[in-house]
């Protein structure tokens, strides 16, 4: 199944290439071919995403895949088990012997009120440094204190019960059983992924797909952990040197599972991430600052949803059905194209310049000060706002910083 999307997209691949070159311009054509032809699209989600899917979708799966994928799905199960079982130990050992603290080989199964079946969390968290900071802050909503006193109140019946004291989990302590807890969970998850018939596969098809030749597998294991669409690379070791592979990931099934009907327009959004990247650059995400993480993802799918439109109108169908598919509305950027759109459309070409040669610069020389104060405003509007389904239409604030860079812009065209 998987297979026969890489053949589509390898069928279509020349001609998204060409799209791309005419939108930059020709003489980005070598950068364009060399970054869309050397990164290795990875299809792939978790077991558990492949059984949903083929039990949701069974006319859609080949009939000699199933058994394979139900096997690898428990094979990932029972390596999962077995690691967590070796790293409860590590962690366990680690409080009594390392922290000094006595009397937790009485508590049956003493290791959840330490971390939980992906070491992620547990009621110990109650007595963090930080949950103790969230509880005097008058700023945090109840919701959240109150369930930090709910972890509090369990760990603490516990150890009572079982005559522990209290004061033995200083919050210095529990945050060195958290720190040591991340700790055991990453390698939990690099065990989980090498050891099992998944991890094996998927590091099978990256070396299938890859020009690079992978040795070094542990910085797979974060692609591994990442659900949605992503662009980016991986750094790894090779021949003794630091050396990273590009990487742009649509996990098909995931996303079939949460009713996408949207997929060619995330592989386009995701190459484009994949032009305009050169090492931590990407696009007019200014290097350093988050703040400018939104507004280069609004962009990128105002673009995104552009360049679609041209492949469309070639008749062309990479991954989506085209008796069933939707190229608009499935994005939460798009909530902010009332207040953007005519903007990044306006002035498309410019920042698609300074987009594949990471010129953040040229955006200040052109728009002004105000390009700070916008993009930060955007991410901050866009994070407050809480119904991503519901698009943003009205923010004065938003509207004058715009207005500002137009003026400028045009301001500087005048004393050229």
């Amino acid at each position: 199944m998987i297979e026969k999307l890489y053949e589509k997209y390898d069928q279509y691949k020349d001609v998204i290439i060409e799209v791309f070159i005419k939108h930059y311009g020709e003489d980005y054509r070598n950068i364009i071919e060399e970054r869309i032809n050397n990164v290795c699209l990875f299809l792939y989600s978790k077991p558990e995403d492949d059984l949903l899917f083929m039990q949701a979708n069974p006319s859609k799966v080949p009939f000699e895949e199933r058994e394979i994928i139900r096997r690898t799905n428990d094979d990932y199960i029972a390596v999962k088990e077995e690691e967590r079982k070796f790293y409860r130990k590590v962690l366990m050992n680690f409080i009594r012997n390392e922290l000094h603290i006595s009397g937790l080989e009485n508590i049956k199964e003493g290791y959840k009120f330490f971390a939980d079946d992906s070491f992620n969390e547990s009621n110990v968290d109650g007595f963090s440094s930080k949950s103790l900071s969230l509880l005097d802050n008058p700023d945090i909503p109840e919701s959240i204190k109150k369930c930090i006193v709910i972890d509090q109140n369990i760990f603490r019946s516990i150890l009572k019960l079982h005559d522990i004291p209290i004061d033995s989990f200083t919050p210095e302590v529990v945050d060195k059983i958290i720190n040591f807890r991340n700790v055991v969970q990453y390698k939990y998850q690099v065990s989980s992924f090498t050891n099992s018939l998944y991890g094996k596969r998927m590091l099978d098809d990256m070396r299938k797909r890859s020009s690079r030749t992978l040795h070094d597998t542990r910085g797979l294991t974060a692609l591994t952990l990442i659900p949605n669409s992503w662009a980016g690379y991986i750094s790894y070791m090779q021949d003794k040197k630091n050396d990273y592979i590009s990487i742009a990931r649509i996990p098909y099934t995931y996303l079939h599972n949460h009713r996408s009907r949207a997929f060619d327009i995330e592989i386009i959004h995701e190459l484009i991430h994949v032009v305009e990247r050169d090492g931590n650059k990407v696009g007019i995400k200014n290097d350093g600052d988050q703040n400018s993480t939104i507004v280069n993802e609004i962009r990128t799918q105002n673009l995104a949803l552009k360049l679609l439109k041209e492949i469309r109108e070639a008749g062309i169908f990479i991954f989506d059905d085209p008796n069933e598919y939707t190229d608009e509305g499935e994005s939460t950027y798009e909530v902010m194209f009332p207040l953007t759109k005519e903007f990044f459309d306006r002035y498309e070409t410019i920042i698609s310049d300074c987009a594949i040669n990471n010129d953040v610069q040229r955006l200040y020389n052109i728009f002004g000060e105000s390009w700070k104060d916008f993009y930060v405003a955007v991410e901050k509007t866009y994070y407050k706002n809480q119904n991503y389904n519901i698009p943003i239409e009205d923010d004065g604030y938003i509207k004058g910083l715009i207005d500002n860079m137009v003026a400028y812009e045009r301001e500087g065209i005048k004393n050229v």
